[in-house]
């Protein structure tokens, strides 16, 4: 026989299951929804290591339905909502958890990632920052705020964040390949090729690397090294279009025709690609080979209308060629395209 001091357990079952929190005043009850909050919980968490972003949503949403208390199931839900392109949602969410939970540094992290990607960059730098303060050792927050200190051009704070972010973490590619490209920005060619160097280390198979070193190469018109480094791009990544037209591009300055067979295959890649054409057409200028020019930077305006440069390489093939009315109206077309 049942008596009043011990609940029934399918009494408490009802309650936890149709009551609202306020109502939910046995403890039994109570229990059981934390128990389920919980699981659903662990099964969102699951569902996103998977990449199954949707089933997470609707588990970590059931999580805050059964507990609506649950800061870290609204950051979760807001990551899932990020890696899905719903800023807003994910807004929305981090908020929350921050609203819970003000001390949880992950929260202030994915709120600026948010704010990042929204182009408001002062308030991404602000969230980092407090983040930061909440847990000084966090590499990711350092680079995140790199990130965004460097769009707004504040290159040395971009390299004091990158700095900080190696020493904690001195293990993470990305953070070299980011400060070189700090140091590329900034001029110093010498501290960019170090920490270039650094990320290969790392990661000697990643084409981007090398790509991004030779790059700096480039800029620093060391076209020889640019050209090895482009080359070892491609050997990583043979359908890599941008590392034929850079190589292309390097190659212009020793061997035109090297240089047309690199925009050839790129063209060949990715026909739509009018920085190729433009650049072939250019090379077909050099070799006097002027209607092939015509037709290379013809194709390059069509796809991009506003080429400023192709129009000019266009009106020097149509000037040789004797077509003064055209070579004219090219050229009063790419003065109306400065800026």
């Amino acid at each position: 026989m049942l008596t009043n001091s011990k609940p029934c357990f399918i009494c408490c079952l009802l309650v936890a299951i149709f009551l609202p929190p306020s109502a939910r005043a046995c403890p039994m009850a109570a229990a059981f929804v934390q128990d389920t909050a919980i699981d659903k919980f662990k099964r969102g968490l699951a569902a996103g290591n998977k990449g199954e972003l949707d089933d997470a949503i609707a588990d970590f949403t059931e999580t805050i339905r059964l507990d609506p208390t649950h800061a870290l199931a609204y950051y979760r839900r807001g990551s899932c909502y990020e890696l899905k392109g719903m800023l807003d949602n994910a807004l929305a969410d981090y908020y929350e958890s921050i609203r819970l939970d003000p001390d949880a540094s992950p929260a202030y992290s994915g709120r600026g990632r948010n704010y990042f990607l929204n182009g408001d960059f002062d308030r991404a730098i602000a969230d980092f920052t407090e983040s930061i303060r909440i847990d000084q050792e966090s590499a990711l927050d350092y680079f995140n705020r790199s990130k965004a200190y460097l769009k707004k051009r504040q290159v040395d704070a971009a390299i004091s964040d990158a700095e900080e972010s190696i020493r904690i973490d001195p293990n993470e590619v990305r953070s070299y390949a980011h400060l070189a490209r700090c140091y590329r920005l900034k001029g110093n060619f010498a501290k960019a090729i170090v920490a270039h160097d650094e990320s290969i280390r790392i990661s000697p198979q990643d084409s981007d690397l090398y790509f991004t070193r030779g790059v700096t190469h480039r800029d620093n018109e060391e076209y020889d090294l640019a050209v090895l480094d482009f080359t070892k791009s491609i050997e990583l990544e043979p359908d890599f279009v941008l590392a034929y037209i850079e190589r292309g591009s390097c190659n212009v300055m020793t061997d035109l025709d090297k240089a047309i067979a690199d925009f050839d295959i790129a063209i060949k890649l990715d026909p739509s690609e009018e920085t190729a054409l433009a650049r072939r057409g250019g090379c077909y200028n050099v070799k006097k080979e002027w209607k092939k020019g015509i037709a290379d930077l013809t194709e390059a305006i069509r796809l991009e209308p506003e080429f400023r440069g192709a129009y000019e390489e266009r009106a020097i093939a149509y000037r040789a060629l004797g077509d003064e009315t055209h070579a004219a109206m090219d050229e009063e077309k790419a003065r109306s395209l400065i800026k």
